[in-house]
């Protein structure tokens, strides 16, 4: 609950991630935060007709962050959400704010989408296996070192007991062709991300 330790494809057992991922990262002011400096924690699960959800809260003084991760029970695929919370008693000053950071193994292939997104192809002698990221409106996918970003460049001014909710996120695994991928199987999950309740 403070990094991606692994992303593995279910029909190969292919591991993505060169190793432990920060999952998010936050400018309050000029200082930058990441998860793990946010210290007290909550969590809860969920589950729907959509999906499975792990509700996570962490808390430090004046600051709190509320995370939702989707796991949907019909897709190949996860969207994740947050939002910050302003518990203090003065207007803060947030962003920009880094939705996922992400650093792949060797043998990955990056393309970078004309929608903005990031889609990363394997091969092996089982054929092509792919990993679509990206996220909603607003957002960029940005190389940083060894890491892929996905930024959120907006900055807030955020009043007390204020709640910026943030753009989604998501991953999509397919295999295959990308080409195909994107015209059906992705273009069907995008649809129905957005076509499922905001409560999930």
């Amino acid at each position: 609950m403070g990094g991606t330790v692994s992303l593995t494809n279910s029909t190969n057992q292919f591991e993505w991630l060169a190793g432990r991922s920060s999952e998010f990262e936050v400018l309050l002011g000029s200082h930058r935060l990441g998860l793990m400096d946010f210290g007290e924690i909550e969590w809860a699960e969920e589950n729907s007709p959509v999906g499975a959800t792990l509700v996570v809260r962490k808390k430090r003084p004046g600051l709190e962050i509320l995370i939702r991760t989707l796991a949907f029970h019909d897709r190949p695929g996860m969207e994740r959400r947050f939002a910050l919370i302003n518990v203090s008693d003065q207007t803060i000053c947030l962003g920009p704010v880094c939705l996922e950071i992400l650093r792949f193994r060797c043998g990955v292939t990056a393309v970078k989408t004309s929608s903005g997104g990031l889609v990363l192809l394997h091969e092996d002698p089982a054929g092509k296996c792919g990993l679509m990221i990206g996220a909603e409106a607003g957002c960029v996918i940005e190389p940083r070192g060894e890491e892929y970003v996905i930024v959120f460049p907006e900055k807030r001014q955020l009043p007390p007991t204020g709640q910026w909710a943030l753009p989604g996120a998501f991953l999509f695994s397919f295999t295959g062709e990308v080409n195909l991928a994107m015209e059906s199987a992705y273009a069907e999950f995008r649809r129905h991300c957005a076509q499922r309740p905001i409560a999930d």
